[in-house]
């Protein structure tokens, strides 16, 4: 028996023990399935930045939600360590996406397209990495939202990048200034055609103040949304940002990604920019280390 067909019969197990002992969604009945593990293609994996099997969980946060209706078709409480799952049997220290939505945990039955979300701190606590991954119900696999079908090597999470600044100019205890937010194109997995801005439809603009001469962590709940951000995944320029310098205590800004619209956003930052509120200017990238006290 190959490692592909034993990975098929201990995860195909266990969605069949998840359908015969969880009580089926009034919703989703019979339960439908999504993830990496096709009978069409090989299987494939979710490669998690630098984090391993015994630290994955709770920093790596996942979502699922049928596009276009978060609120009655998601995964309720559905942890993603319930459906981003071991792959050691095929030889993997990394993830493989197999979840049932059948589950009692799962709020509503996604149809349609599926949008996924796999996000995880970078291990050296700047930023975050992600994956953000759409594909269409069928039924010419075993999986209804087939994941493979979405790329031919697995998913590789990617840093979401830094925010860069330009033309600071500083009046009183106000800092303007203009800012370039990155492109969150490559974080995007899709079917052919599907296009990452109609997943991916805006990236924000998070500011937060430094604590004890540290930059916050990833977390978005910790950062401020500024009112400023570019629609689609391309990121872009934002002219006339302006900061509050009160105190002279350094400023951070990142990006965080937004969803249909608005209606669901990331639960991590990218990669911060340190704004040095006491010279006035804004630090370079590549040269916003923080501060040691």
């Amino acid at each position: 028996m190959t490692k592909a067909m034993r990975l098929f019969a201990v995860l195909g197990v266990a969605v069949l023990l998840l359908a015969a002992t969880s009580p089926v969604s009034a919703n989703c009945n019979p339960g439908k399935t999504m993830g990496q593990l096709s009978d069409v293609t090989p299987p494939q994996i979710t490669h998690l930045a630098g984090v391993g099997a015994s630290t994955a969980f709770p920093d790596v946060i996942g979502r699922f939600w049928q596009a276009g209706a978060r609120a009655s078709a998601n995964e309720g409480t559905y942890d993603a360590s319930q459906w981003l799952r071991d792959a050691s049997p095929i030889g993997h220290s990394d993830f493989i996406m197999n979840g049932f939505l059948g589950d009692e945990n799962v709020v509503g039955c996604p149809t349609g397209d599926l949008i996924t979300v796999v996000q995880s701190p970078a291990t050296n606590g700047r930023g975050a990495y992600f994956v953000v991954a759409r594909v269409t119900e069928q039924l010419v696999s075993s999986m209804t939202f087939d994941y493979t079908q979405a790329s031919s090597d697995g998913f590789n999470m990617k840093p979401l990048s830094q925010p860069r600044i330009a033309n600071a100019q500083k009046s009183g205890t106000g800092l303007t200034m203009d800012v370039t937010l990155p492109d969150a194109s490559p974080l995007f997995y899709g079917v052919s055609g599907a296009l990452p801005s109609g997943t991916i439809t805006g990236v924000r603009l998070m500011r937060a103040a430094g604590q004890n001469g540290r930059e916050p962590g990833p977390a978005a709940a910790l950062w401020t949304y500024t009112n400023k951000k570019t629609t689609g995944a391309g990121g872009g320029a934002v002219a006339g940002v302006t900061l509050d310098c009160a105190g002279n205590q350094d400023v951070y800004l990142a990006a965080q990604l937004e969803f249909d619209g608005g209606a669901v956003l990331s639960d991590y930052v990218g990669e911060p920019t340190r704004v040095n509120c006491n010279s006035g200017q804004a630090v370079a990238p590549g040269k916003d280390k923080p501060k040691s006290h």
